[in-house]
């Protein structure tokens, strides 16, 4: 809306986005509005910061804890360059913006900082399958996507070392924590069969059969 608001944005793309978003919310509120008992207003904002305020102790659970904090960093960072897409052209050595060409990269920016506060919810709600499905979207969907934007002279070298390091860095860690709790998870469950198959006093033990003479 700031992006159409001064003119960085076509009106027509601005509309559009704005217009498909609220349709979105508004069609979420009413499923929502329909399927819980006892909804309102108060509920729904309750039910949207519940998650945020409560302490579900994320340190114990990593893969979760590190898309909690992998998302408040590209939070900062989308929104530092959306509302300040000169810093990006900048940082990353960009070519000279034509037309909407800075309010383009100010949306995608913008794009950024709200899938990031997905990560933050999901991330501390503590979901085991959103963790899977961001290692899945770092490393085999948003990688290969960058390197062939920068091969076909689509984005600048710059932009692709920022945006593909960073998807790297995270979805490498992200990778590497989840492989620990699996090994950690099966490690615990060899454990306890084992501790279930051993007899619990000697009474409980088997006598074999004694052969028949």
């Amino acid at each position: 809306m700031v992006l159409t608001a001064t003119k960085a944005l076509p009106l027509a793309l601005g509309l559009l986005g704005i217009t498909v978003d609220s349709l979105l919310a508004i069609a979420t509120f009413i499923v929502w509005y329909k399927s819980t008992h006892g909804a309102n207003v108060e509920a729904s904002i309750k039910e949207i910061f519940e998650p945020l305020v409560e302490n579900y102790k994320l340190k114990n659970r990593k893969p979760s804890f590190a898309v909690h904090i992998f998302g408040f960093i590209k939070f900062a960072i989308g929104i530092i360059f959306a509302v300040r897409p000169q810093l990006a052209h900048k940082a990353f050595a960009l070519d000279a913006f034509q037309n909407n060409a800075g309010g383009y990269l100010g949306a995608f920016f913008g794009n950024m900082s709200r899938s990031a506060w997905h990560k933050i919810y999901m991330g501390k709600v503590g979901s085991l399958s959103f963790s899977i499905a961001n290692v899945f979207s770092h490393l085999a969907v948003k990688i290969p996507l960058l390197v062939i934007l920068v091969a076909t002279k689509q984005i600048e070298f710059g932009l692709f070392a920022f945006l593909g390091g960073l998807d790297l860095l995270f979805g490498a860690i992200l990778l590497v924590l989840l492989c620990i709790r699996g090994l950690k998870n099966h490690d615990e469950t060899n454990e306890t069969k084992f501790i279930l198959q051993q007899p619990k006093n000697e009474d409980d033990k088997t006598v074999p059969p004694r052969p028949n003479k």
